[in-house]
């Protein structure tokens, strides 16, 4: 059977024939999108229109809009953070299993990747501090994608001291900032700190493309800027009006979807235990991620034999497990995992 060489095979397939444990799309039903009119538009600032920023400093104590730029997705502001701290033969840590773009966004900003090993999807202090010399940088998330792991505070707080004293550029991935399920998400500060962010996942806003890049060092700030001027110019303006008006989302409401998903996520690692499969407990995020011999072939036959999404974990550095969202409705998952169930009996 054909194997399938990459998550852009299964984004954007919505046939309604198919149970898709793929793309991480948030089903949540408490954001609501106002209509907005169409008008007519100019060019826009390219660091993000000024009322979104504004917005969004209120969410983080002692910033200002400048502290903000506004980003087609999240994918972008990666993209234009590695570009922006680029130096020649440089080096970039990344923990292993890793989102399944890092390595190629590295790689086509003419950086080196080097990997930490995780241990049981976790950080230890000492192999970062050990990993992270020789590297101008390091690339993480938590909650993460795939484990579906929150780091440690102690982790936490080990980056953010050698990021500062050894003037390390950390980008931290914090797209998945309201599904952690630990307590209050552990947002990192610095002068070498670029948080990323997006509506794509705490707003139901994955089609929109808007996602930001917050960071306190202003010269970094001001070369993302003209980085971006240079290649996507603003960001979609009628999605930034969008991203404006889901701010004002009750925060009641964000801690509800936040519980709700939770939820789901321990009843379908129940369900995968019931299976027989061994994987971790989701601590964040909405993925799940068994083991699983000769994954590639796995992928390809759930799909083509039987209607199911699931993705590859060779994709994110992890052969012989796969990754399942669990960002989907309880019948589809019910449904998917009656699928899986005959797939492994058979």
């Amino acid at each position: 059977m054909k194997e399938i060489l990459g998550p852009s095979f299964f984004i954007g397939n919505h046939n309604d024939d198919i149970i898709s444990f793929g793309p991480g799309e948030p089903d949540l039903i408490s954001i609501e999108h106002p209509p907005l009119s169409l008008k007519r538009r100019g060019y826009g600032e390219v660091q993000g229109e000024e009322d979104l920023r504004s917005a969004l400093s209120c969410r983080y104590p002692g910033s200002s809009p400048d502290n903000f730029i506004i980003t087609n997705g999240a994918s972008e502001a990666l993209d234009l953070s590695l570009r922006a701290i680029y130096t020649p033969h440089a080096k970039i840590l990344i923990p292993r299993p890793y989102y399944s773009s890092y390595l190629d966004c590295v790689e086509l900003s003419h950086m080196d990747n080097v990997f930490l090993e995780l241990q049981d999807g976790r950080m230890i202090e000492d192999d970062v501090e050990k990993a992270i010399d020789g590297c101008i940088g390091m690339i993480f998330n938590s909650p993460g994608n795939p484990t579906g792991i929150v780091q440690s505070s102690s982790v936490m707080d080990k980056i953010e001291k050698l990021s500062q004293e050894r003037k390390k550029y950390i980008i931290s991935d914090d797209v998945y900032e309201d599904f952690d399920y630990s307590g209050p998400h552990r947002q990192l500060k610095g002068e070498y700190i670029i948080s990323i962010h997006s509506f794509s996942k705490s707003f139901d806003m994955c089609g929109h493309r808007v996602g930001y890049i917050y960071a306190t060092n202003k010269e970094l700030i001001e070369k993302i800027v003209r980085i971006k001027a240079c290649t996507s110019m603003n960001t979609n303006l009628l999605a930034q009006d969008f991203a404006c008006q889901v701010l004002e989302t009750d925060k009641e409401k964000m801690v509800t979807q936040s519980q709700e998903m939770e939820k789901k996520g321990l009843y379908m690692y129940e369900r995968l235990k019931d299976l027989g499969l061994e994987l971790w407990k989701p601590e964040g995020a909405f993925y799940l991620f068994p083991k699983m011999e000769d994954s590639s072939r796995v992928v390809s036959e759930l799909y083509y034999d039987y209607g199911v999404i699931v993705y590859d974990g060779k994709w994110f550095g992890a052969p012989n497990r796969i990754r399942l969202s669990f960002a989907t409705s309880r019948e589809n998952i019910d449904k998917g995992l009656e699928k899986l169930g005959c797939y492994l009996n058979r």
